[in-house]
């Protein structure tokens, strides 16, 4: 105002009717209302889906990808907001193709396919599968990806006793894919070990393969082990692709070496349960097997352990059970199971088809020369866990057979030696 003519304004033309009311604070009402108005209700709006979604819920979805490197693993706060909202659909196109090539690459503490990599992108990359536009070849990039081959031993082995090792197979590839695994022990290496592992239906929670859907550790059985605290392997693995005309393909040979624990005999180890509660409530555990007309192994033994779980001891009981289907004395199917009498989950249970005749099996019927034998074997119980007792009775049970009109499910792993093993 210092260049103006007296008291008005040369910009708006306003004449004040004196100096202080140029320096008084001038209020508009109404539109300040209409501010704090919108400014609650947007601060409601925000608390409320703070509370129903958690606060990550607010950050752009161009921040929550970039810190998905920071995250824990798919189970963390940030990569449960990314999978909420890959679900949600609230994603772009263009935010999906981001998010897949982040998983697809890794960060330094997570290289694929590592273990680090797969509890944090993994369960993340699947999300993804059915929700990436068409054209970003998603499953070409899958391929590229190595399996994850792991063999483990979970305790110390007696001497004299077969060990029992684990074998997990995880990979990333498109759907439809088989596998096959070729273990050549290089304390015999005229005597390798093929496995196969089936294209099983593909599901919602892990590349290719749900946590929940997919297969388990294959229980590999090594009868006549070598003596030896180390177990080397020279492991080749091949993939099936689907498609018109497949053929199988070399993607990766390695050599793993399993450290074992040798200790004792085995009979040293575990000893007989004299529990009569136990032997009674084993013959409970097995009532019937299931028959269907057609597809593989289409005679199963259909078992509930559940009935022991309600056997009082102070022992440390392990159960391992060999259950023979029999017909006329000649063996046409043996199963080997195995569980920790007390604590048990799915998880805890673990079994193998030690041997099948595919052939005689598939003439089951109910009539006095198919009978069932089950009995307790402390080398099967070793498989079990930690434990100081073992189930030690046997019975014989007529075979009872429950038939479904339909086609045998499907199992995931097979092996070539010895009949047919899951």
């Amino acid at each position: 105002m210092s260049h103006s003519d007296g008291l008005t304004c040369s910009e708006c033309g306003r004449t004040a009717p004196n100096e202080k009311h140029l320096l008084r604070t001038r209020r508009k009402l109404v539109p300040a209302l209409l501010a704090a108005i919108v400014a609650a209700a947007g601060a409601s709006y925000a608390i409320e889906r703070g509370n129903q979604h958690g606060w990550l819920a607010l950050m752009p979805t161009r921040v929550v990808l970039m810190s998905l490197p920071f995250s824990g693993d798919s189970y963390a706060s940030l990569s449960t907001e990314i999978t909420m909202r890959v679900a949600r659909r609230t994603m772009t196109d263009r935010q999906v193709r981001t998010l897949v090539k982040r998983c697809l690459r890794g960060d330094m503490l997570a290289r694929p396919v590592s273990p680090e990599w797969e509890r944090k992108y993994g369960n993340l990359l699947a999300i993804c599968r059915g929700r990436v536009p068409e054209g970003f070849g998603l499953d070409e990039q899958l391929q590229k990806l190595p399996a994850h081959i792991e063999l483990t031993s979970s305790r110390s082995w007696p001497q004299d006793a077969p060990i029992c090792l684990r074998l997990d197979v995880r990979e990333w590839w498109p759907a439809g894919t088989e596998c096959r695994i070729t273990l050549t022990p290089q304390w015999d290496p005229d005597d390798p070990i093929i496995i196969w592992r089936d294209a099983a239906p593909r599901g919602p929670g892990q590349p290719g393969r749900s946590n929940r859907n997919r297969p388990r550790p294959y229980p590999l059985v090594i009868a006549d082990p070598p003596g030896q605290t180390s177990l080397e392997f020279d492991v080749v693995l091949e993939r099936l692709l689907p498609g018109e005309t497949p053929s199988w393909e070399e993607t990766q040979a390695e050599t793993i070496t399993v450290d074992v624990k040798l200790d004792g005999t085995l009979a040293d180890t575990l000893k007989p349960s004299e529990n009569d509660q136990l032997q009674a409530a084993m013959q409970d555990v097995f009532k019937r097997v299931v028959k269907w007309p057609s597809g593989r192994s289409p005679v199963r033994v259909s078992f509930d352990r559940r009935p022991t779980d309600n056997v009082e001891t102070s022992e440390q009981i392990v159960i391992g059970a060999v259950v023979d289907i029999l017909h006329s004395g000649t063996l046409a199917r043996r199963l080997e199971l195995w569980w920790p009498l007390t604590r048990t989950t799915l998880d805890d249970i673990g079994y193998v088809v030690a041997y099948e005749d595919e052939e005689l099996i598939k003439d089951a019927t109910e009539n006095d020369q198919w009978q069932m034998l089950v009995r307790g074997d402390p080398a099967v119980a070793l498989r079990a866990g930690a434990g100081t007792t073992y189930w030690a009775g046997d019975f014989t049970l007529p075979l009872n057979i429950r038939e479904i009109e339909t086609v045998a499910p499907r199992k995931y792993w097979w092996r070539e030696q010895g009949g047919v093993s899951r």
